[in-house]
């Protein structure tokens, strides 16, 4: 999924990046530095998350997704690469 910001910036976004969140209750969307993050909430009881996508330059750079009732036990980061096409 690609998509123009407000900002100018052409941005990209994987699909791994947004099928899994469900019952989305809240979307909160911030620059702090060169970076833009966007904040997901949502489900609620033992099923809530917390999820957090960090932009760089217009690519997605990192996903972390955080269990609402117990973060520090379960969590899942990936990290993207844009790689260049090779020779």
């Amino acid at each position: 999924m690609d998509w123009a910001g407000s900002d100018g910036v052409r941005y990209s976004l994987p699909r791994s990046a947004f099928v899994d969140p469900a019952e989305v209750n809240s979307v909160v969307g911030r620059a702090k530095g060169d970076l833009f993050i966007i904040d997901i909430k949502g489900a609620d009881a033992d099923d809530s998350y917390d999820a957090r996508l960090t932009f760089k330059g217009g690519q997605l750079i990192k996903r972390s997704v955080a269990s609402g009732e117990f973060p520090r036990e379960h969590r899942e980061d990936t990290v993207y690469t844009n790689l260049p096409a090779g020779d």
